[in-house]
């Protein structure tokens, strides 16, 4: 497991970084406004593309791991083609929304080019998830380190050539599309597509079964980025950038994160003992645990050197929002072990209500605070959602254990 980590963190590394440093060359050179409409664009793009995900990051790998070879290929190809449904579905609804919200011509043009590059992504991803239960993680590793490279080269030439943010976001649309055919030729040259596995009866089982791991997945991220919505309809543009330069910190230290799921959920799907899949938790909750003060502290100690390092004097009003979402780090750090449990005891319906609670809750208090106080509204209601929905996970995970155990003694 700690070498499918390293890989898993170079993977998830290289994809952060070169994203990162793209925003941050991106807010250095624009105006707050500007990078505040790029930005929207880009996460409520993001935030649709979780339909086309569906939650097969989740579902996929746990299949797949208890699967053999010639049930491996079925699962794969039927999950493609359930996800180009969805893909073709999911951009007739986003070419309505954005009739419907009428965005002047340039923010659209940026819109609808970033969903391009999204839904590209998003098939990159999937393309590369096989590997995993190969423990290919290196290969997975080489293939997103192309990817991200080119993406990192082309769009820094086109900042260079100080190109406008149209253009930018073509320049995301061709690297994209680019990591989408490498992923592609690299998946099925350990797997196999074909017509004979592919049924109308299986597409229907995908989505049905995969249902509670989409919403869950889809609902994690909207109250997690739900905020941004809120803050462009009560305020506008410049406090979305200023959110935004904030935001994009948290989520890189939230990396970690994302890089033990990936890894830690094939990892415990293998394991059929209940008390020991409880005992290796309660090891790696004490961990990330840990992990999560630490990074804490970090950033409430160095807010402002890492504002100003990273984005300038023009978005020192980041700075106390920085340090008040830094103990969100804390907050998903602790909650993240849970998550995963309730994933690997086939509770994701329970874990999908969670998330959904939880949603709710966010977007209640997004609409009473964010009008009232503003960006510190926002980050109150984030601070409270992860709260919540930490106390939720684990009242669920004690529940079923709880079960579990009364289960086997009678």
């Amino acid at each position: 497991m700690i070498k499918n980590t390293w890989f898993m963190l170079i993977t998830m590394g290289t994809q952060y970084a070169s994203t990162t440093l793209i925003f941050f060359l991106l807010a250095r050179i624009w105006d707050v406004n500007i990078f505040g409409d790029f930005m929207f664009g880009f996460v409520t793009s993001n935030l649709l593309i979780l339909f086309v995900d569906y939650g097969f990051s989740l579902r996929l790998i746990k299949e797949l791991s208890k699967s053999d070879y010639n049930k491996q290929n079925s699962l794969i190809s039927n999950a493609l083609v359930a996800k180009l449904i969805l893909s073709l579905l999911i951009s007739i609804l986003v070419l309505i929304i954005t009739i419907i919200l009428n965005f002047n011509n340039t923010k659209l043009v940026i819109f609808m080019l970033l969903y391009v590059a999204a839904v590209f992504f998003s098939l990159t991803q999937f393309f590369l998830l096989p590997l995993r239960v190969i423990n290919k993680f290196n290969i997975e590793s080489k293939v997103n380190i192309i990817v991200n490279l080119v993406f990192l080269i082309t769009i820094i030439i086109l900042i260079l050539f100080k190109c406008s943010p149209i253009m930018i976001a073509i320049g995301f649309v061709i690297t994209r599309l680019i990591g989408l055919i490498l992923s592609y030729r690299t998946c099925f040259s350990f797997f196999s597509f074909k017509k004979s596995y592919v049924s109308f009866n299986q597409i229907k089982r995908v989505l049905i079964i995969n249902f509670p791991y989409a919403i869950q997945l889809i609902v994690s991220a909207l109250y997690f980025q739900i905020d941004v919505v809120f803050i462009e309809w009560y305020m506008d543009s410049y406090n979305v950038g200023i959110q935004q330069a904030a935001m994009k910190i948290i989520s890189g230290l939230l990396i970690l994160t994302t890089i033990f799921s990936n890894v830690y959920l094939p990892y415990i799907s293998k394991m059929d003992d209940y008390k020991e899949i409880h005992k290796v938790n309660k090891k790696f909750t004490f961990i990330m645990s840990s992990t999560g003060v630490l990074i804490t502290i970090f950033v409430l100690i160095f807010a402002r050197l890492i504002i100003n390092f990273l984005y300038g004097k023009a978005y020192n009003e980041a700075i106390n929002l920085l340090r008040l979402l830094s103990f969100l780090l804390f907050i998903r750090y602790s909650g993240v072990t849970y998550g995963v449990i309730l994933t690997v005891l086939n509770k994701q319906m329970q874990r999908a209500f969670a998330v959904i609670c939880a949603l709710v809750f966010n977007v209640i208090l997004n609409f009473v605070l964010v009008p009232t106080f503003g960006l510190k509204g926002a980050a109150i209601s984030a601070l409270s959602t992860g709260i919540l929905l930490n106390i939720i996970y684990f009242s669920m995970v004690k529940t079923n254990k709880r079960h579990e155990l009364l289960r086997k003694v009678v």
